[in-house]
């Protein structure tokens, strides 16, 4: 399962449980009556179409910038008052400033280990929960370090430094 599919099924089991951003919204939560359709999510990345599957009939979808890049914190702050979820990658600050401009605010994912970008007790004053993937890049971060043991004890980055036409370049021993 994919890291952002992991977080949007998150906010899909918080939906499923508490009875928020589904069903008969307007009943449970009057202030959501001023939204033209259904709830709006913040995904502060782009992401393949699968991966919003879950939240399809379920909420509204604004992606942030293509190309790799996070949505910048003054866009965030100006779609503030009609979100009712985010996704982030734990770039966002989740502060007294964003949630006193979002008062629809339901939930906040992190698409990483941490929630050190969040501040948990001031969520939940704020009725906001907030979810992560705690053990989502374990094995690749085990992985990346176990190569880069590897590479650094047989000197790999010395091979990197070496150009074609280097004497050392005919070297077959890096020991």
């Amino acid at each position: 399962m994919s890291i952002p599919l992991l977080c949007y099924n998150n906010i899909k089991a918080e939906i499923a449980l508490h009875g928020r951003l589904a069903g008969n919204v307007g009943a449970a939560f009057p202030h959501f009556m001023e939204l033209p359709s259904l709830p709006l999510v913040l995904i502060t990345n782009t992401v393949p179409a699968e991966a919003l599957a879950p939240l399809k009939g379920v909420a509204r979808v604004e992606l942030g910038p293509a190309g790799g890049d996070l949505m910048p914190r003054a866009e965030v702050l100006r779609l503030a008052p009609g979100l009712a979820g985010i996704v982030n990658q734990a770039e966002l600050k989740v502060d007294q400033e964003l949630l006193e401009q979002a008062p629809r605010l339901q939930i906040v994912a992190n698409v990483a280990i941490g929630v050190d970008n969040l501040d948990l007790a001031l969520m939940r004053r704020h009725g906001v929960y907030a979810t992560n993937v705690p053990h989502a890049f374990v094995e690749a971060t085990a992985d990346y370090t176990l190569g880069a043991l590897l590479a650094l004890g047989r000197r790999l980055h010395v091979v990197t430094m070496i150009t074609p036409s280097s004497p050392c370049s005919k070297a077959t021993s890096w020991t």
